[in-house]
């Protein structure tokens, strides 16, 4: 198995095996995370950067990701709507009934984030704002 190696700005923040279908996701949380028993459901927002020809940002990519357990809850109470967030992910696409669901099952957080849990009200708050491409800090 490979090993890899995640840094930013000179600082290592991630080392780990890299295993097959897995991604390393970083983008912002769309929309509040939902909670389905022990499942947690997210999407994020991943900037696909700024064409070089027109200097306008392009459209971003959605990733649909899905959490278990505790590691879902943990990102459930840190994380809501406009919140930066590094995954490594295992890539799924399932067909039910000619219909085929792609997305990832989150296997870990890349720093969590270790910030007071944000109240239900503040959640609810944000979760009603919209996010433009200008909100993007890349």
């Amino acid at each position: 198995m490979r090993k890899v190696k995640l840094f930013n700005d000179d600082k290592l923040i991630y080392e780990g095996n890299l295993a097959v279908n897995t991604a390393f996701l970083r983008g912002r949380i769309y929309k509040n995370v939902e909670k389905f028993g022990s499942v947690y459901h997210f999407t994020i927002k991943l900037s696909n950067g700024k064409d070089e020809k027109t200097n306008e940002w392009r459209k971003p990519t959605y990733a649909d990701c899905t959490a278990f357990g505790e590691l879902g809850e943990q990102i459930h109470i840190h994380y809501c709507t406009g919140d930066e967030i590094f995954i490594i992910g295992k890539f799924y696409a399932n067909k039910i009934e000619d219909k085929v669901y792609k997305g990832f099952n989150v296997r870990e957080v890349i720093g969590l984030q270790n910030t007071e849990p944000q109240s239900q009200e503040n959640k609810k708050a944000e979760e009603s704002t919209e996010w433009t491409d200008e909100d993007l800090p890349f």
